[in-house]
């Protein structure tokens, strides 16, 4: 409930109890000060009750009066509403409410509290409860800033294993193909290293000369076969060409000269 709604109950409650000898005829707003007692504080504001009034007309007076009253001060402030009925002095009932000014953040401030050492113990006891409540949040926001931390750094973690599996798979994969690779040059030069044996004797004659025999000409194979068995077995017009070309050489050097 409200402190609206509060005072609205109250002063409905008041007309409700005023009779004929001694009705309800005035309402006085009284500000309570801090240190202050109960019993004593700064009239704000007066209200006047006729038979017509109504009781959410008179809350929303006093209150009102109450936000200007409290406009200047610092926190919430205190304040209370005395019913007067007939033609008495004395007040017969009151109601203790409290009010926040709108331009200011009171949200954690309490109603203000005598100066006395019950008011003292009251305010300290609230203060250290807000103090928990401070400390509870700042708990809560500490734990929900590390477990975000840490799935963070689990989801990084995730990914590092797979790249880590990755690169494991691919050096796998190359050092087999380069295994593979190994083995085909060896292969490829024992092969290369046969046949360059097998040939040697053929090449050596070549070089030499000399005829070689049928069975190293067979071992061969192709490979040597347009490849003339000797020097000297090159055609006649191939050293008349190459007579003829060298004679050419020669006048145009000696017309040049």
């Amino acid at each position: 409930m409200t402190d609206v709604k509060k005072v609205e109950a109250w002063i409905q409650k008041m007309l409700l109890t005023s009779t004929v000898e001694a009705p309800l005829v005035r309402l006085t707003l009284r500000h309570i000060r801090q240190g202050a007692s109960s019993d004593r504080g700064t009239k704000v504001v007066e209200l006047t009750v006729e038979v017509k009034s109504e009781a959410k007309e008179l809350a929303e007076d006093a209150y009102l009066a109450a936000e200007m009253d409290a406009a200047p001060f610092e926190g919430r402030q205190t304040y209370q509403l005395l019913a007067f009925h007939g033609e008495n002095e004395d007040h017969t009932a009151r109601c203790n409410f409290a009010v926040a000014p709108d331009n200011r953040d009171d949200d954690f401030a309490g109603p203000s509290e005598p100066g006395d050492s019950r008011g003292l113990v009251s305010q300290a006891m609230r203060h250290q409860e807000q103090n928990q409540r401070v400390l509870v949040q700042a708990m809560g926001e500490t734990v929900r800033a590390l477990a975000g931390q840490i799935e963070r750094q689990d989801a990084m973690i995730s990914r590092f294993q797979e790249r880590e599996l990755e690169f494991l798979e691919r050096r796998e994969k190359f050092t087999e193909a380069l295994v593979v690779a190994e083995i085909r040059q060896g292969d490829q030069k024992q092969a290369a290293l046969a046949a360059l044996l097998q040939a040697a004797p053929l090449i050596l004659a070549k070089l030499l000369g000399a005829d070689p025999s049928e069975e190293l000409a067979s071992a061969a194979g192709q490979m040597f076969s347009g490849i003339p068995q000797k020097l000297k077995d090159r055609p006649k017009g191939e050293d008349a060409e190459e007579k003829n070309s060298d004679d050419n050489g020669e006048e145009k050097k000696t017309r040049g000269g």
